[in-house]
């Protein structure tokens, strides 16, 4: 629920302009940083950058302190903004005006997913600088990502493009955050189809982009450390534990059979389906599948679709 101080915050705020809030380019080690800031300037030449902060939590309470307005825009490092998104009004109905986060969709550049994933977010700053703490509150049972508590929203406007394969590394570490954070979040909602679908592509699709298949690898073993009970998902946001993890990965540069007989061990232990899908037919795959325009299809089955394009293929 939400607080009176919290609605008290932006109580009268229901209607506003992108343009008119600040905003904050959240960077760490991204190889497409700092060309993704330049464009970002010449957009928005106020905004600020923040940049080499350990830990999520610390990354969005330094972007909130470097913020003024009551709302602030959020934009991840690996992220291009679409030009038109600064024109853009954001109305919220009074049953909303309660939302602390607000999140747009981003078309993933590997996969060619459209969902939250690296999507431009606007937060309430004070909630931000209350609220930014997502590696405590997984370490006490809490949510992996305080974006996802009852004050989020999603929209289902697409504002930007993501892309995570710069380089072996950040592919790999995308893919696995990513796997970890859809497995944590299945646990705990298994009926949550779209999230089901979301995890299947980022296990199956891109070998066909450079980089494409260390994010299907990471996305693997984030999966299938998360089920099988080896990794605790808070450590998602422990940028230390994921380079180890990356140290020992980079030994082993993923094949395309390699990562098939993975995908074949996690199908046959679990009973979904994990195959990874070659070059080909991932293009034919995100050229055709329906559910990457809007990822909230609970009907759609991920591989009857594919199926029927397979044996249609020449």
């Amino acid at each position: 629920m939400t607080s009176s101080d919290d609605q008290t915050e932006i109580a009268g705020r229901h209607r506003f302009a992108t343009s008119d809030l600040d905003v904050v380019f959240l960077s760490f080690d991204e190889p497409n940083a700092d060309s993704n800031w330049a464009d970002l300037r010449c957009l928005r030449p106020d905004a600020t950058r923040i940049d080499g902060v350990k830990g999520l939590g610390a990354a969005h309470l330094a972007a909130a302190e470097a913020a003024v307005t009551e709302r602030f825009v959020l934009i991840d490092a690996d992220t291009v903004v679409l030009p038109n998104f600064w024109d853009a009004v954001i109305d919220l109905t009074a049953a909303f005006a309660g939302k602390q986060s607000l999140m747009f969709r981003s078309r993933n550049a590997v996969n060619g997913l459209v969902s939250g994933y690296g999507g431009v977010k606007i937060f309430s700053r004070a909630y931000a600088l209350r609220h930014a703490t997502d590696e405590n509150q997984a370490r006490e049972g809490g949510n992996v990502d305080f974006l996802w508590d009852d004050r989020f929203l999603e929209f289902s406007e697409v504002w930007s493009t993501t892309a995570i394969n710069g380089s072996p590394r950040q592919a790999f570490r995308a893919g696995l955050r990513e796997g970890m954070k859809l497995t944590a979040r299945l646990l705990d909602h298994p009926d949550r189809h779209d999230l089901a679908h979301q995890r299947r592509v980022w296990c199956s699709v891109g070998s066909d982009v450079e980089n494409g298949l260390w994010v299907v690898a990471g996305a693997l073993w984030g999966t299938d450390g998360v089920l099988g009970g080896t990794v605790p998902p808070h450590l998602l946001n422990d940028y230390d534990w994921l380079d180890g993890v990356w140290h020992e990965a980079q030994r082993n540069r993923p094949s395309f059979s390699g990562l098939t007989d993975f995908g074949g061990r996690l199908t046959a232990a679990l009973g979904d389906d994990f195959r990874v899908l070659s070059p080909r037919e991932s293009l034919i795959f995100k050229d055709n599948d329906p559910a990457l325009s809007s990822v909230v299809e609970d009907t759609f089955r991920f591989y009857e679709n594919w199926t029927a394009l397979r044996d249609h293929m020449v």
